[in-house]
């Protein structure tokens, strides 16, 4: 029995053999075959056709499965082709539950992808996904419901391994349309991937090509399933990533976006290069939020010679790169929970375009140290320093802007889980050229904000402060400068913003160094490069004397600013504003370090410096005011508080600490609305006001006012007044000190016909208002007052009898010493002041009187200087006089000689022993004082030849005044012409 049972099994073991045996033969010989019998009937409903020449054939004695020239046309097209394909199995791994594939090979493999007009896929090597979707579709599980699981318990006590194998020279490809996209699979190589329900590890690398572009990929994979960790590493390099290739695949995307909102993109360009190290470790692996850290090192992103355009818009830059040192994200319970970032960017070359905008550009933008972090409490820091290098920007109206240089030495950003918001930054912007429509043009050297700090709180409420520097600011138009600033510093700006947008603004020890306003050029300039004057030097041209002590009037005053400024200090400021408007400023100390102003009027009375500097004010002068309507009388009864301020109200708090001049300050003041023109420079050399203060309208602001006239007239006035009141109360007491009055002919001797030979002039005022009422007096003295007829150039030998009556009326108020001394009383009002003179003139006519002695005792004393001065008996009286003589010159000569030296020494002596006497100096010159004068000289030549005799006055009277005369005792004539052929220049000295 037993033989027989073993025989039986013998028997059916080599039957099952023997058909097992047959059946693997079977499956190894007719594969092929069977291949071509069970796949063509399917792919025949696809149009798909099989190539004869295809081969796949499986080796179960082996484990192998292998294809060999593969490929499916259809329509006359190829959608897949293979042409080498091995896959070895370790069949022995079987029997310890291991699937082992020790080989895996494609070679050759090419499939083809079609996509429809919505960028769906349609076909994949050629089979119609519309059949392959036809029927009813299984409903979606809630994934989100679904708790996760392990997605490799599925092997059981199975473990699935590949050896190392590879993928090459394969490609699919993607069609759209007329369209085409090639991903190239150069090689891909899959050097180990373990597989178990507890672990997974896999190590592969991809070496392909899409479009002409080349990516690389190395990725690794340690998994701990039953700890739920996993540990990520990869590096993915692209280099030339083509953007021009993808170009025509936008359209499709953009065609389904709103095209009110999304104008197509027509052109794209650029190559990208990227290079990407990544750490990604993950806990909780199958939880519903799991935890993720991720760590990137050395990664770069590199996007060269950029362009794209949108319609009318379009930008493009030769480089960017960024660079990241280190990037850390750690995700917890599904939020960003900690991030860090240490990273760099650069950026060359960028050029845009908009309708609006004409064009943008700049050179170059560097961003170093970006540091950037969410910390665990959930707040956000970010740190940075940049430099951007030549910007510039035209706008489609004609505005452009030119910046050499921002350079940001540090940016600070803080954000905190309260949504607090902190900035910190220094900066600067170096090189700043802003124009409109080339006409007005803005040149800033340097600006620097310095320790900004800005604080945005939730409330909305904003906190601002910095230390702001600008270097040279120089605005200017084609004609000339209109302002240029050296240098302007606040110590410290702050900017208190509240909840309801009232505004705080304080600063502290605001400075302005050498200040230039309306700066004509005579030349025709396109960028003006015009260098500030130096403050030392305006500070020594501010006495405003030669070594002579005559006004510096050389250069012409057109040449030269209107206004200069050394410096300009003040000691705080603070602004507040509520719901729009100024509620109040308070100002302090505003200190000014000297000024030169130069004012020129033209003959209809215009500042010449605005005239050509800014043309386009000329045709913007004001029309006349209509007459106003009839207005109703007001009451009589109703009459203004006089201790209130002059608005009816005061919404706006002013007060001003004072203001002082610290050095002396020049205005030099040309009239060329009379003839001859006239031309003067005072010198203020001091000035104080303040403290003001509106909000106490009672309280008064003291004032005190110097000013010359070099080299000897002077000018002062010290006080106090209530601006702020209705009837404001003043105290001043002022006085004027010889001012010569020969200057002034040109503004009387069109009125009168006479001009002003000789004269000084002197006033002493003292002024009180109370309540708008006024109550003083002003002491006028007048010293060698004489006239003579204007227009002749030889009017000290002019008979003219019109010149009669006006003399005689001057001579008549003379005393004996030939002054006119006149007491005027001043009353009214503030508004209506009154001065009553005719008193004063009775007064002098009722005491003339004639005192006159010592004749012998005057020629004893003045015999030893008769080259100087001579006695002579006065027709029609009993009195000897003094006769000074003439002081000859030569042509042109202005600075004493020797021998006129001696002169001017014994002059010094005679006024010393008649220390009473009183001398006009009067210069005559003659045609020869200029080079190529004939005997009529022409208006101009005239003013030449004064000037020089005005000089030549001027420089004997410094001399004079140098040896102790009083400068009171001599006053100048207006210099006169002879032009007869043997008249020379001269002094002479008059009584």
């Amino acid at each position: 029995m037993l033989t027989t049972l073993l025989f039986t099994c013998y028997r059916v073991l080599k039957v099952v053999g023997l058909t097992l045996l047959g059946l693997l033969l079977a499956i190894w010989l007719f594969s092929p075959l069977f291949f071509h019998w069970g796949a063509q009937p399917y792919l025949n409903k696809h149009g798909i056709e099989i190539s004869p020449e295809s081969t796949v054939r499986i080796n179960p004695f082996l484990g192998k499965l292998s294809v060999d020239g593969l490929a499916f046309d259809k329509q006359q097209r190829q959608v897949l082709r293979l042409d080498e394909f091995e896959l070895d199995i370790k069949l022995s791994s079987l029997f310890k539950q291991q699937i082992t594939v020790e080989r895996l090979v494609i070679n050759g493999l090419e499939v083809e992808l079609d996509f429809d007009q919505q960028m769906q896929l349609k076909q994949a090597v050629g089979l119609d996904l519309a059949l392959l979707n036809t029927g009813t579709q299984p409903t979606k599980p809630d994934v989100a419901a679904a708790p996760k699981v392990n997605p490799l318990a599925v092997l059981g006590d199975w473990h699935f391994i590949i050896e190392p194998s590879v993928i090459r020279n394969s490609y699919i490809r993607a069609n759209q349309a007329d369209k085409a996209l090639k991903l190239g699979l150069d090689m891909t190589q899959i050097y180990k991937v373990a597989l178990t329900k507890k672990r997974a590890n896999y190590h592969i690398g991809l070496d392909w090509r899409l479009g002409r572009s080349e990516i690389g990929l190395d990725a690794k994979l340690q998994a701990d399933l039953v700890a739920g960790q996993a540990k990520i590493n990869n590096s993915l390099s692209v280099y030339e990533f083509n953007l021009a290739d993808f170009t025509p695949w936008l359209s499709p995307f953009q065609a389904q976006l709103p095209a009110e909102q999304y104008a197509l993109i027509t052109s794209l360009q650029g190559k990208l290069k990227l290079a990407l190290n990544s750490q990604v470790e993950v806990t909780k692996l199958f939880s519903t939020q799991p935890e993720i850290k991720l760590l990137l090192k050395d990664n770069s992103l590199q996007l060269d010679e950029f362009s794209g355009q949108q319609q009318a818009q379009a930008l493009g830059w030769q480089k960017f790169q960024f660079t990241a040192k280190q990037t850390e994200l750690v995700v917890k319970q599904g939020k960003l929970a900690n991030a860090k970032l240490a990273a760099k960017l650069v950026l060359n070359d960028l050029q845009a375009s908009h309708p609006q905008l004409r064009s943008a550009s700049f050179e170059q933008l560097v961003i170093n140290d970006i540091a950037a972090a969410i910390q665990p409490d959930g707040n956000v820091t970010f740190n940075a320093n940049s430099q951007l290098n030549t910007v510039e920007v035209q706008t489609s109206n004609g505005e452009q802007m030119r910046l050499d240089k921002l350079v940001l030495h540090h940016l600070g950003a803080q954000r905190a889980v309260a949504g607090d918001i902190k900035l910190d930054v220094n900066a600067d912007l170096v090189g700043v050229i802003a124009s409109r429509q080339l006409t007005e043009q803005v040149n800033i050297d340097t600006l620097s904000l310095q320790n900004v700090q800005t604080h945005l709180q939730t409330d909305k409420s904003l906190q601002l402060g910095l230390t702001p520097e600008v270097s040279s600011i120089v605005i200017n138009n084609p004609q000339g400068e209109l302002l240029s600033i050296e240098q302007l510093s606040l110590q410290r700006l702050n900017v208190n913003v509240s909840a309801n947008q009232d505004v705080l603004l304080s600063a502290k020890h605001f400075r302005l160094d050498t200040l230039q306003a309306l700066t004509p050029i005579l030349e025709s300039i396109s960028a003006p490069q015009k260098k500030l004057v130096d403050a030392d030097k305006l500070q020594q041209e501010a006495s405003g004397l030669s070594e002579l002590g005559t006004p510096m009037l050389d250069t012409p005053m057109l040449d030269k600013p209107m206004m200069q400024v050394p410096t300009i200090t003040l000691s705080a400021i603070d602004v507040a504003l509520s719901q729009g408007q100024i509620a109040s400023v308070d100002l302090g100390e505003l200190a000014v370090n000297g000024f030169q102003t130069n004012l020129i009027l033209t003959p209809d009375k215009q500042l010449q410096h605005v005239v050509r500097l800014m043309p386009q004010l000329q045709a913007t002068k004001s029309k006349p005011a209509e007459a106003n309507p009839k207005q109703p009388e007001s009451s009589s009864e109703t009459q203004a508080d006089p201790h209130t301020p002059q608005a009816n109200e005061q919404d706006m708090t002013l007060r001003l600490a004072g203001i002082t001049l610290t050095a002396p300050g020049i205005i030099a003041f040309q009239d060329n609305s009379v003839k001859p023109a006239f031309q003067q420079e005072y010198q203020i050399t001091q000035l104080q006001v303040g403290p003001i203060n509106n909000q106490q309208p009672q309280t008064a602001t003291p004032l005190t006012l110097m000013v010359k006239n070099p080299p000897f007239t002077s000018v002062s006035a010290k006080g106090e007044f209530t601006p702020f009141l209705a009837k404001p109360n003043v105290n001043l007491t002022a006085k004027v000190r010889e001012l010569e009055l020969p200057a002034l002919s040109s503004y009387i001797q069109g009125a009168l016909g006479h001009e002003i030979k000789t004269g000084q002039f002197d006033l002493d005022v003292k002024l009180t208002a109370k309540q708008g009422k006024l109550d003083g007096g002003a002491d006028v003295g007048l010293r060698g007052l004489a006239l003579s007829v204007a227009n002749k150039p030889n009017a000290s030998k002019s008979k003219d009898v019109i010149s009669m009556p006006l003399n005689l009326a001057v001579g008549v108020i003379k005393d004996s010493d030939d002054k006119i001394d006149l007491s005027l009383p001043i009353s009214g009002t503030t508004d209506s002041p009154s001065v009553d003179g005719i008193s004063s003139f009775v007064k002098i006519l009722a005491k003339k009187a004639i005192v006159r002695a010592g004749k012998k005792a005057l020629i004893e004393t003045l015999v030893p200087y008769s080259n100087v001065v001579t006695v002579v008996m006065m027709a029609g009286d009993e009195v000897f006089k003094l006769r000074f003589n003439d002081l000859i010159y030569a042509a042109g000569q202005t600075e004493l000689d020797q021998q006129q030296k001696v002169f001017a020494d014994n002059f010094v002596n005679v006024l010393r022993k008649k220390d009473d006497a009183q001398l006009k100096v009067c210069a005559i010159g003659t045609p020869t004082d200029i080079p190529a004068a004939n005997s009529k000289p022409t208006e101009d030549e005239i003013e030449q030849i004064k000037k020089v005799s005005q000089q030549r006055q001027q420089v004997f009277k410094n001399y004079v005044v140098e040896q102790g005369i009083a400068s009171s005792r001599l006053l100048l004539c207006t210099p006169e012409l002879e032009t007869e052929k043997d008249a020379k220049p001269r002094l002479v000295f008059k009584s």
